[in-house]
């Protein structure tokens, strides 16, 4: 029988009689500070790396802090490992493409655009019109 904890990861078979093996056979002295008193039971090269739950890779530990703190290291790490180094090119908004073959604008368009502009150049003060402006 294998048992799932709250977070979906389970644990292989037989991990009770495991761990139990393990903290007896590092006589329940810490991996990772050397004191006596270590209640878990942690992967040295973590299962997500590669590691295997094979003895050679136990070793026991305390929850608090060295496992806690161990995880949350070895958390902080992956995140750098697999952040983007390169960046995708930008592109443009397709709403924004000229559809147009050839870059050829409809001539619908171009009216619209010279409408437009005339409206600006009528309702633009002087002092904004480049045309206008007084150069010293």
């Amino acid at each position: 029988m294998t048992m799932t904890r709250a977070s979906g990861y389970r644990q292989p078979r037989g991990w009770a009689n495991t761990k139990a093996r393990v903290l007896e056979r590092d006589a329940g002295v810490c991996h990772v500070c050397g004191n006596h008193g270590a209640d878990q039971v942690d992967h040295v090269i973590p299962v997500s790396q590669g590691g295997s739950h094979d003895d050679a890779n136990l070793a026991a530990i305390h929850s608090w802090p060295c496992h806690s703190s161990k995880t949350a290291r070895e958390a902080r790490a992956s995140t750098k490992r697999y952040t983007a180094t390169v960046k995708r090119p930008a592109q443009p908004h397709p709403g924004l493409v000229d559809r147009h073959p050839r870059g050829s604008v409809p001539p619908r368009v171009l009216a619209l655009r010279e409408v437009n502009d005339r409206q600006a150049e009528r309702t633009s003060p002087a002092s904004f019109r480049p045309s206008l402006a007084v150069t010293r």
